[in-house]
């Protein structure tokens, strides 16, 4: 408390030491020091020491609140230093930020009335644009239709077309399948005389003879055991009958036009028929069995 009141007056710091009686604040005027004087009278153990710590205290509350109203001072003035020239920048950049609108609104306007005019230029030629885009849909419109029927037609004509020759091949290849039916079905005919040739080759005992031609022998004896043979010549083809295999050699008209399939030949009329191989034949000799 007492050093506090240096260097201010001797009254403050007379006062400044009347509130303990520990203690009195003497002042020295040939220093202008304001001195702590300790009262002895009523020695307490200890009030020495917490009136040193108090004192000690108070002199940094009171360094601190000089230096925070210097501090304070010298906020203040640059705080009006700085009022000031923000004052005189406002006014300055109040009256350029009106000059520099007024430029820009001249200047936007007459950006504005020329970008309307080509607003307006774009308006027509979208329009323009919008009926030549529209005219050539139609005509696309148009053409795809002409394309369209020229597609068909040669759809149709290539599948009449396709047609014509599938009919074609299937005949010819129908002529090519009924020519090798009647060879094999001949072949069989053929196959099956031989093999009855064949047969009765093999289960003869001696040369073949003709049925037709079979020679009998018949024999007399008279009473003096004289033997007298006569031959006679008699037709036993009836008793040697023979089944063959005959190809009539006919087959069905072709009938399986427009399709893809493999055509079926079917040959008519040939059918085993009884005594085919009684006569002759073809081979003019009746070899019988």
């Amino acid at each position: 408390m007492c050093a506090a009141q240096s260097g201010v007056s001797s009254s403050s710091c007379t006062a400044a030491g009347s509130g303990d009686a520990n203690y009195n604040c003497v002042w020295d005027s040939a220093t202008s020091l304001c001195k702590i004087s300790v009262v002895m009278n009523d020695f307490t153990a200890g009030s020495v020491y917490e009136t040193r710590q108090t004192q000690l205290t108070q002199s940094k509350l009171g360094e601190a609140r000089f230096l925070n109203t210097r501090m304070l001072e010298a906020n203040a003035a640059a705080i009006s230093k700085s009022d000031l020239s923000l004052s005189t920048g406002t006014a300055g950049t109040k009256t350029k930020l009106e000059n520099a609108a007024s430029s820009v609104y001249t200047t936007v306007e007459a950006a504005k009335v020329a970008t309307q005019a080509k607003v307006d230029a774009l308006y027509a030629k979208t329009e323009r644009n919008a009926i030549k885009i529209q005219q050539a849909k139609e005509e696309s419109l148009r053409l795809q239709t002409t394309e369209l029927e020229a597609k068909l037609e040669m759809q149709r004509s290539l599948a009449e077309h396709q047609t014509v020759v599938q009919n074609r091949f299937q005949s010819k290849r129908f002529d090519v399948y009924k020519l090798n039916a009647l060879k094999q079905d001949k072949l069989k005919q053929e196959f099956a005389r031989s093999r009855f040739t064949l047969n009765q080759l093999l289960t003869s005992n001696g040369p073949t003879v003709d049925p037709s031609q079979f020679t009998e022998s018949t024999c007399t004896t008279d009473q003096f055991y004289n033997v007298e043979c006569t031959e006679t010549v008699t037709d036993k083809s009836a008793y040697y009958t023979g089944t063959g295999y005959v190809s009539d050699q006919t087959t069905p008209e072709y009938t399986g036009s427009g399709t893809l399939a493999s055509p079926t030949v079917s040959v008519v009329g040939g059918a085993d028929v009884d005594g085919e191989y009684n006569g002759a034949g073809a081979s003019g000799v009746n070899r019988g069995r």
